[in-house]
């Protein structure tokens, strides 16, 4: 993947916040910091934060442990970056049929699939049926969502260290 997008793309690290690879592994993709923007969907990265989930999903599930840890991965962000996954929100998509502009004006949930805001294939269909189920099941998990105080992004309301809350999976012993 870094080989891929740093010298065959030309960017300057994986487009990627986050990976979930097969049994469950979590790594990071762009490095940098918090708040760094990816660049997983054109013209849609600046205020994202961009997951793969390393697989090919056309014909088959996540497997026990990627669905565990990309539901950890998911509420852990949503806690920290103060996102409501259930909003929809307002996304630029590229045009690439006939007869019409360069961009169309799309709305879709905050949790999303590639495809909302880019014509493609991804995520495959199995893992973007997941996505629809997470927007539904999440968010009892991830209770009342609190930006975690970030010195760098003053726009932020700040809540203090002390004050974050972490999740952590009962239905996995993966670790990271």
């Amino acid at each position: 993947i870094y080989q891929y997008h740093t010298v065959s793309l030309g960017w300057w690290d994986i487009g990627y916040n986050y990976l979930v690879w097969q049994r469950g592994k979590i790594y990071e993709g762009r490095a940098g910091w918090d708040y760094v923007v990816g660049a997983h969907a054109a013209w849609n990265n600046a205020g994202t934060v961009g997951i793969s989930v390393m697989g090919d999903y056309t014909n088959m599930r996540l497997n026990r442990d990627q669905d565990a840890w990309l539901q950890s991965l998911i509420i852990f962000l949503a806690q920290k970056y103060g996102i409501d996954i259930t909003a929809t929100v307002p996304w630029v998509k590229i045009c690439k049929s006939e007869g019409c502009g360069l961009f169309v004006d799309v709305t879709s949930p905050a949790l999303l699939g590639h495809k909302d805001v880019g014509y493609t294939a991804c995520p495959w269909v199995y893992l973007y049926d997941q996505i629809a189920l997470y927007r539904t099941t999440l968010p009892y998990a991830i209770g009342t969502v609190k930006p975690v105080w970030n010195p760098r992004t003053p726009n932020i309301d700040p809540v203090a260290p002390e004050d974050e809350v972490f999740y952590t999976p009962k239905w996995s012993s993966t670790v990271l």
